[in-house]
Formats: C-alpha cells, sequence, structure tokens
C-alpha cells in the first residue's frame, strides 16, 4: 500500500522541475545558437583567408588577418564562458531541487515510519515515483515546446512541395 499523504506533499514539485529543466533549456538554447554564431563567423574567416592566401601574401595582412580571427575567436570564448556559467547555475538550481525533494520525503517518510503508518519500502516507492514522473514530464514538456517553437514549414510541406504521387 502506498502512503497518499506523503504522495500529495511531493506532488506541488512537479512543477518546480518542470520550470528548472524549462528555463535551463530556454537559456542553454540561446546560449549555444550565439556560440555557433560566433564559431561560424570565425570559420568564415579562416575560409577566406586560406582561399585567398596568395593574396594574403602579396599584400602582407597576415597580421591583420590573424587579429581579425583573434578577435572572432574572443567573442567566442566570451559565448562559451557565459554558456559554461549558466550550465553550473542551471545544474546547480536542478539538484538542488530534487535534493530538497529528497530531504523532504525521508523527513516526512521518517516521522511516518516513526508513528508506524508506513513502511520504509514505501517511502523510496513514493519518492522515486515523484521524482522520476516529474522529471519524465519536464523532459517531455521541453520536446513539445521545442517542436511548436520550430516553424510551420519546417514541419509541414505543401503537397505541391512533394511531388507527383
Amino acid at each position: 500500500m502506498h502512503d497518499w499523504k506523503l504522495t500529495l506533499l511531493m506532488m506541488p514539485l512537479t512543477p518546480i522541475h518542470i520550470i528548472c529543466a524549462g528555463v535551463m533549456s530556454k537559456i542553454l538554447s540561446k546560449a549555444a545558437w550565439k556560440e555557433s554564431e560566433n564559431s561560424a563567423k570565425a570559420s568564415a574567416i579562416i575560409e577566406e583567408v586560406i582561399s585567398s592566401i596568395k593574396t594574403v601574401f602579396a599584400f602582407n595582412g597576415q597580421d591583420c588577418e590573424t587579429k581579425r580571427y583573434v578577435k572572432a575567436l574572443k567573442k567566442n570564448k566570451k559565448e562559451c564562458l557565459t554558456k559554461s556559467i549558466y550550465t553550473g547555475i542551471g545544474m546547480a538550481v536542478s539538484q538542488l531541487t530534487v535534493y530538497c525533494s529528497y530531504a523532504l520525503a525521508f523527513w516526512i517518510g521518517t516521522i511516518s515510519i516513526a508513528n508506524g503508518e508506513i513502511e520504509p519500502s514505501v517511502v523510496f516507492t513514493v519518492l522515486f515515483s515523484i521524482i522520476w514522473g516529474s522529471m519524465s514530464l519536464a523532459l517531455w514538456s521541453l520536446g513539445v515546446i521545442k517542436c511548436r517553437s520550430e516553424t510551420p514549414s519546417d514541419n509541414l510541406r505543401a503537397p505541391e512541395a512533394l511531388g507527383p504521387q
């Protein structure tokens, strides 16, 4: 038999897990997008220089092109550091909510065990059911949010674009 009281106490933590995962995903996706753009700019500089290497050497432009490339890399480094900080903060908050959930479940569960209301196995069953359920909901909701944020043209094609059938 499962303890409905412990389950009722743990259920309000589910939205907190979902919100933490959503905010973390949103911030990290923006940071990854900026990092990708800056990396593409640096790659474009290298591609441009290599494709016209004779011209660069003819006009002695190595230093100028090196400075331009280093400037692009520094901007990318800044974005990578920002992304790392956001990742650390997001993981810290996410793990804090999980461990606070553990602490709450064990605290209330210990009191219930001491009063003879439930068995120890029930505490673990309820705790892990709620935690895994809330994490699954968080991951599912992130997938739904990501799908809905894409443009319809990416998801649907007009029948004429598919060719004759």
